[in-house]
Order: C-alpha cells, then sequence, then structure tokens
C-alpha cells in the first residue's frame, strides 16, 4: 500500500527537476501537476469495497504523480522570481508554508472523515444494519480496523461502505481545494530559471592573484 502511494510521487519528483533544469521553465508543468491532482483526486471517488484492482490501486498513482511534480515546482517559482539577497528566506518560507498546509490537511480531511463517518453510522443503527453493541464511532474509526474485524460478516459489510462513502466525501472536498490551486496555478508566470546564483548563500570562490600562484 505505501508503495502505490510514495513511488509515483518520487519517481515524478525526479522527472520534473530533469525537466525543469533541461527546459529552465516551470510554468506549464505546475499547470499540468494541478490538472493531474483535480484529475486523480476526483477519480479517487470511485473506489468502493468492490471495485476491482485497478481501481482500488491504478487510481491512487494518478494524484501521486501530480503531488511529485509539485514537490519542487513551487521552489523553483518564488527562487526565479525572488530578488537575490530574498531567495534564502523565500525558499524557507515556502518550506514553512508547506508544512503548515500539510498540518491543516491532515486536520480537515480527519474532520470531515469523522462527521461523515458518525452521520452514515446513524443511518447504519437507524437501518438496523449495524447492531448498537457493535458501534465505532467517527474518533475511533482510524484504529478500529482489528476491532470490526471480530464482528459478524453483515456488519463488516456494513462497516466497508461506511469507510467507502465517508471517504468518498474527503476526495470531494480535496477535489475542490485541488481545483482552487488550479485556479490561482494560471497566474504563474512564464520565467526562466536561468538566471544564475547570486543570492547571498551562494558559495564563493576566490581567485589567486598571479603572484600569489607564482
Amino acid at each position: 500500500m505505501l508503495t502505490v502511494r510514495s513511488a509515483p510521487v518520487a519517481l515524478s519528483a525526479v522527472f520534473c527537476g530533469i525537466w525543469v533544469a533541461r527546459t529552465l521553465r516551470f510554468q506549464k508543468m505546475t499547470w499540468l501537476a494541478w490538472v493531474i491532482i483535480v484529475t486523480g483526486t476526483s477519480l479517487n471517488a470511485l473506489m468502493k469495497p468492490d471495485s476491482n484492482a485497478g481501481i482500488l490501486f491504478g487510481l491512487r498513482v494518478i494524484p501521486g504523480i501530480g503531488a511529485g511534480f509539485l514537490f519542487q515546482l513551487p521552489v523553483f517559482a518564488v527562487q526565479s522570481t525572488a530578488k537575490d539577497d530574498d531567495i534564502g528566506i523565500a525558499t524557507a518560507t515556502v518550506t514553512f508554508f508547506r508544512s503548515v498546509g500539510q498540518a491543516f490537511g491532515v486536520a480537515i480531511g480527519g474532520t470531515v472523515f469523522q462527521n461523515q463517518f458518525d452521520k452514515f453510522l446513524d443511518e447504519a443503527v437507524a437501518a438496523g444494519t449495524i447492531p448498537k453493541q457493535f458501534i465505532i464511532t467517527g474518533a475511533q474509526a482510524a484504529s478500529a480496523y482489528g476491532t470490526i474485524g471480530t464482528f459478524p460478516e453483515p456488519v463488516i459489510t456494513a462497516y466497508r461502505y461506511i469507510y467507502s462513502d465517508s471517504l468518498q466525501t474527503v476526495w470531494f472536498v480535496t477535489t475542490g481545494i485541488a481545483g482552487a490551486g488550479l485556479l490561482v496555478s494560471l497566474l504563474v508566470r512564464n520565467e526562466s530559471m536561468n538566471r544564475g546564483n547570486n543570492a547571498k548563500q551562494r558559495f564563493k570562490v576566490e581567485k589567486e592573484s598571479s603572484s600569489e600562484s607564482a
């Protein structure tokens, strides 16, 4: 499972770095990255407990490719437009806000999932699909796989669809956020990375004078 999610990110990040190094441009790659992420997150909403392996595993690769592209592209955009004296602080700022965004992303995704899980759980209990003695709340859902596995098979099946429907809502929310990112990315200018390294953090090589060499 971990390989399915992480391998496309690493490989696409390497490809994106090579591509930008050769072309010295990043605008079109940024647009492509966001299009891939929007497409991938929306397609992930199709995953159901009875879906085939192609849907369950193949669709996860698509947003991973877009995420790999965006691993470096924001840094390229900042470094190509910032003033020489501001490149260091600008790069650090991108890293900081990326970490903050990851924290907010986990919080938003977890909140949406728990709320939807409790909603679908209440509907299943009201319908009699899940007896009250087998209730697992949204706050317990992330670590309750082993417990749910000990329940009767009809209850396990009901929980599978509750998990699936809750995650589907998460994918809808992330698709909306990715769509906003795509719209903002249209403002990225077609700058070139061919500007040299004149920042304060650059390496300085002092050449010895001819007399000293002699």
